[in-house]
Order: structure tokens, then sequence, then C-alpha cells
């Protein structure tokens, strides 16, 4: 199931709560694709996404605009952290701005998993959390 969400007054300020409010009604995915619309999908009705929430832990980093480390807890609306533009692997990357927190709890319990490349970088997220994938042509 998936649903696209706007507003009929055209207010783009309500877009991150929407986007929130999503979340926490269970959707697996959720795209803030523009400052025109939210696209919401769930996969059933016993989702993950629902059960266990978040994302990331809150020491998780993110590169931020000037090229520094950020750790994910102290993220603020408005920084701007690194992230791809396109699913094309020849894409530039980009900083995007963090327009909103969809599923911040600091104080609750999760279970994270830690996924290690073979380069010896972990990446640590929750089962529900989607990932990028795509072919590594330096092999």
């Amino acid at each position: 199931r998936a649903v696209d969400i706007t507003t009929s007054d055209k207010d783009k300020n309500k877009y991150a709560m929407l986007a929130r409010l999503a979340v926490e009604a269970g959707f697996d995915w959720v795209y803030y694709e523009s400052k025109g619309h939210v696209h919401c999908s769930v996969k059933s009705e016993h989702s993950v996404a629902a059960k266990t929430g978040g994302c990331f832990p809150g020491d998780a980093q993110v590169t931020i605009e000037g090229g520094r480390i950020k750790q994910m807890r102290d993220l603020l609306t408005g920084d701007r952290v690194l992230a791809s533009s396109s699913a094309d692997i020849h894409a530039p990357l980009l900083y995007s701005p963090v327009v909103s927190f969809l599923d911040r709890q600091p104080n609750a319990t999760r279970t994270f998993y830690v996924i290690r490349t073979d380069g010896g970088h972990n990446i640590t997220l929750t089962a529900a959390h989607l990932i990028f994938v795509t072919e590594c042509s330096s092999r």
C-alpha cells in the first residue's frame, strides 16, 4: 500500500510534520520527495518499522557541510548532511538539509544491527531501515 501526501493550501512548512506522522502511523518507507509532497508506503499491517521504529543510534556519524563529522543525536533541523543526489552511482554527492526527525526517541531502547563492509567500515541501523545498494566499479 502507498500514499502520496500533499495539502490543499500548499503550505510547504507542513510536509516535515506530515512525514513524521506517517512514520508514527507505521509506514515502512517515508520519502520527503520534494517541497510538494511526501510519499509513504507500507509492506503489511505487521511492518517492522511500526514495531521497532528508529533508524540509527544517536552516536552514528554523518558528514555535515564544511566536511565536519557530527553525531546524529546532535543534528538540528536545517543542518546540511552529505547525501546521494540520485540512484545513479556517477551522480555527485550533495549536502541536503535536515527537514525533520521522523522517529527521534533518545531514551528508547532499540535493537540495532551492525553491517561490516569488505573495506572495514561499519553501518549500524535498525532492521527496518533501507540501504542504497549499487554495483562497485572499483573492484
